[in-house]
């Protein structure tokens, strides 16, 4: 394996006093309810829950789960609150009662964001007294606001890089594993081989900095990146195997075609783990467990 001689970065002044457990919370009137429409354990969530707990908004977000495996449908009841139809979208100031019907959320008072990254930048901006506008200083890191524009053009340009080059390849690739797809072997080999490449981009921009866009911190960059490969590098490559575990079973290759060769993504892995926002999501199965499929259904894929 090549060596890798960065100097580690400093540590953040991210503060880690308080873990999140809950999905649910009561708020106060001068902190809106911020209610997230997402299927359990999707990769869209995870940019937009990173975010929320970087800025100590976790506590104000409700999540209202959907799976169309679970209500046995192709079209989810938020689909008509959302220009797209599509989740996960964010109502501000929403009923939590009536936020599993079918209704078109025109209540007066709140606002509907579509779009997993449109979410994220906009809960970036705010600060944990919730209101708008606020750029939040409690950690003294900047996600994507506060930095410069040639700063967010370039972490746009790996959000677009993750939605363009990483999403479709890594879900082919892993859902078959986690049961949610039907396995083609043809299909697999070409995915697969994308997110080989997507490594391959990756590993030679983190060759000479600890993360995307040359900072010492993560930014919504690093977030959108990392949650768009968490699945295929827990459950594909198994990137957490220990090899001197005998009780453990014997790692995939590409367990060792990824580590071996992709060094430096291994270590950008490993330092964004060690980031308590990171540790507060991924090390929450609430957060991070997906909707089992039905046994009597085949695998439907999310949209």
């Amino acid at each position: 394996m090549t060596n890798v001689t960065l100097t580690p970065p400093p540590p953040t002044e991210e503060t880690s006093t308080s873990t999140t457990t809950t999905t649910t919370s009561t708020t106060t009137s001068s902190s809106p309810l911020y209610l997230l429409h997402t299927p359990r354990g999707s990769f869209r969530s995870f940019p937009i829950l990173l975010t929320a707990q970087h800025q100590g908004l976790l506590k104000d977000i409700h999540i209202v789960p959907f799976s169309k495996l679970e209500q046995g449908t192709t079209t989810p009841p938020q689909a008509p609150k959302s220009p797209t139809g599509k989740v996960p979208l964010l109502e501000i100031g929403g009923d939590p009662s009536s936020s599993s019907s079918g209704g078109g959320g025109g209540d007066e008072g709140h606002v509907v964001i579509c779009g997993s990254h449109a979410i994220a930048k906009y809960l970036s901006s705010l600060s944990s007294s919730g209101n708008g506008g606020e750029t939040n200083h409690h950690n003294h890191t900047w996600l994507y606001h506060g930095h410069t524009p040639l700063q967010q053009a370039q972490m746009d340009g790996w959000m677009e890089f993750a939605l363009q080059e990483l999403d479709i390849p890594c879900t082919v690739w892993t859902y078959p594993t986690m049961g949610y797809m039907s396995f083609h072997e043809t299909a697999d080999q070409k995915a697969q081989e994308d997110v080989r490449q997507g490594f391959q981009v990756l590993n030679q921009a983190l060759t000479n900095q600890h993360y995307l866009i040359g900072t010492t911190y993560p930014t919504l960059a690093d977030m959108v990146v990392f949650s768009s490969l968490y699945y295929p590098l827990k459950f594909k490559i198994r990137v957490d195997h220990h090899q001197d575990d005998e009780n453990d079973d014997i790692p995939p290759p590409a367990h060792h075609m990824f580590v071996e060769s992709f060094p430096h993504v291994m270590r950008w892995y490993h330092q964004c783990m060690d980031q308590p926002t990171f540790q507060t999501i991924f090390h929450n199965t609430s957060y991070t467990t997906m909707a089992p499929p039905p046994p009597t259904s085949p695998p439907v894929q999310e949209s």
